[in-house]
């Protein structure tokens, strides 16, 4: 049984299962060269396998999400089910491997990856891994989450935004509509102030659900204001909205 041990719960997902997985796509996606993507990639021991299928110009993406970029399964208590998502949160050497990914594109996108879920759902009273919802809802941390870390790594704001909204946008066929500041595109945009620091409470949580893992954690980078096609939805706390519409690739 899991229970209340994260060590049980990340070795009933071992690596070598998403490596599997992902060499298998990556040898299918040679054979016949389709468009193929991996979604939130955990495991650092497939980059070099994927590096393998960018240098073979392969039509093969692959993306990852913010938790396996913060989090290290060493520093995960017990019975702490705010932690558990699918893949795992793996070791701090992996953590790092991950960002090296990042860092030398063979990572092509950083995604939220929500799957968020009501506090019952999570069993944080009992503590039980095997029994808790998996997802780690951070959608609203993302982007001073990322840009802390990537600071520490030389890692451009630049290339943040590629990894979290151009390239992204480019991948969905939305380029000349999303993931640039340019004539023609949707004003999609975000004030911010990337210096300011601030530390991630349950107060400043906006989403419906009060939980995260990155509680107590100090970020950089606070989001003033969000525009959407041009419309204020966001200022200072408040919300405006919703005024979302379906987002079809363009033809």
């Amino acid at each position: 049984s899991i229970g209340q041990d994260y060590q049980s719960f990340l070795n009933s997902r071992p690596r070598a299962f998403e490596n599997d997985a992902i060499d298998l796509m990556i040898d299918l996606c040679e054979k016949f060269q389709t468009k193929t993507h991996i979604v939130h990639l955990s495991s650092s021991d497939a980059l070099e396998k994927i590096k393998y299928a960018k240098e073979k110009a392969l039509p093969f993406t692959v993306e990852t999400c913010p938790h396996y970029l913060l989090l290290d399964s060493e520093k995960i208590p017990q019975g702490s089910t705010q932690f558990k998502c699918c893949p795992p949160i793996r070791e701090n050497e992996n953590r790092l491997k991950l960002w090296q990914g990042v860092k030398e594109n063979i990572i092509d996108f950083i995604v939220s990856d929500l799957s968020p879920c009501t506090l019952d759902l999570k069993h944080m009273d009992e503590g039980d891994f095997e029994k808790a919802w998996g997802g780690i809802a951070s959608l609203q941390f993302t982007l001073p989450l990322i840009w802390t870390e990537a600071q520490k790594r030389s890692i451009s704001l630049i290339q943040v935004v590629e990894k979290m909204s151009s390239q992204i946008a480019q991948f969905l066929g939305l380029e000349g509509q999303k993931g640039q500041i340019t004539k023609g595109n949707d004003a999609d945009l975000v004030i911010w102030d990337p210096k300011e620091q601030y530390q991630i409470t349950k107060d400043k949580i906006f989403y419906k659900n009060k939980i995260t893992p990155y509680e107590g954690d100090k970020v950089y980078g606070k989001v003033l204001k969000t525009f959407l096609r041009g419309e204020m939805v966001f200022d200072q706390g408040n919300f405006y909205g919703p005024i979302g519409k379906c987002i079809l690739k363009q033809q």
